[in-house]
């Protein structure tokens, strides 16, 4: 059996289970209404599934400048998420 998938569940099952032991505790708070312990699923596919397939492409990229360069444009799009949202003052 291939390891990625399953590691990719596990990882994401657990970092889901994090999330609602720390909400459950009340220091780590869920502002959307479908982003909830009641509906998993969501945090589970679109929080950390996505973010494991993304470590795992990056891993397997072949040469370390296609990394540094893939890993610069996704901090390069948080900086100017940021300054755009701190502009709109939704920070």
């Amino acid at each position: 059996m291939p390891n990625r998938p399953v590691l990719i569940a596990v990882n994401s099952a657990a970092a889901v289970g994090v999330e609602v032991l720390l909400n459950r505790a009340g220091v780590l708070t869920w502002d959307w209404s479908w982003w909830q312990a009641s509906f998993p699923l969501c945090v589970f596919l679109l929080g950390y599934v996505s973010f494991f397939i993304a470590c795992f492409a990056v891993h397997d990229m072949r040469t370390v400048r296609a990394k540094a360069i893939t890993v610069t444009a996704v901090l390069g799009v948080d900086a100017v998420a940021l300054i755009v949202f701190g502009a709109l003052g939704w920070l």
